[in-house]
């Protein structure tokens, strides 16, 4: 059955360096890297959300680079990349939601149908809490898991997306949708407010988790909303 997913904790675990930014101390970065592989026994996944209390937003910002770098570096050691280090680079951006780089992702939106990015191989959103808005759940589920209870494929369960401009995106087939978000998901709500949640998420199929952002409405429909969020991600050149 689908479950809540569990928030790890920062606290003690990084270190502030010369240059002003708070490091990952080593502890952390094997825990992050081994929870992301799927294969080892992790989840696939690794949310934090207490950066708002321990942090504030702008070093969280500049912890969430430090993490992704660090947890890349350890999967190149332990050979769990699918490219080499001179074949990917970090990429970052920071959005609202309905204003997305559409030259980068492909869309003005993060609301989509459970599926996996086309190039990431992990991913990070440092999210800000919402803004009139309502919704938003995040879904990241266990398709390892599934295909392994169902003997199924990875083809007989995700199809490439037909919209223009997706057609490397893989999304969940209709027949197998519903099952994969009651039973294989677990599920991470918003921030509160004043809060920040990071999530980070191995993104590749074969040792990843899919993920469904949740849609959103506004409380308030004449008033204005934000769901902002900071994007780093490790992905091969393309």
């Amino acid at each position: 059955m689908a479950g809540t997913a569990e928030l790890l904790s920062v606290r003690g675990r990084y270190a502030y360096g010369s240059d002003g930014v708070p490091a990952p101390d080593g502890d952390l970065v094997t825990w992050v890297a081994g929870m992301l592989h799927q294969i080892d026994g992790g989840v696939g996944y690794a949310i934090f959300g207490d950066l708002g209390e321990e942090l504030g937003l702008v070093a969280s910002k500049r912890f969430q680079v430090a993490l992704m770098n660090a947890v890349w570096d350890e999967m190149l050691r332990r050979n769990w990349s699918p490219c080499v280090q001179s074949e990917a680079r970090l990429n970052m951006f920071e959005a609202n939601d309905g204003s997305l780089p559409v030259e980068v992702v492909g869309d003005t939106v993060t609301y989509k149908k459970l599926h996996f990015d086309p190039h990431s191989i992990v991913f990070a959103h440092l999210y800000e809490a919402p803004e009139n808005l309502h919704g938003g759940a995040i879904s990241l589920v266990d398709v390892r898991g599934y295909l392994g209870a169902t003997g199924l494929h990875f083809y007989d369960v995700f199809r490439p997306s037909r919209r223009p401009g997706h057609e490397l995106r893989m999304v969940a087939r209709d027949e197998h949708h519903d099952t994969l978000l009651s039973e294989y998901a677990s599920v991470v709500n918003p921030p509160g407010q004043g809060r920040l949640l990071l999530v980070m998420v191995r993104n590749d199929p074969v040792v990843g988790v899919g993920h469904e952002i949740g849609e959103v409405h506004a409380i308030n429909p004449a008033e204005p909303t934000a769901r902002r969020f900071v994007r780093t991600s490790i992905a091969p050149h393309h």
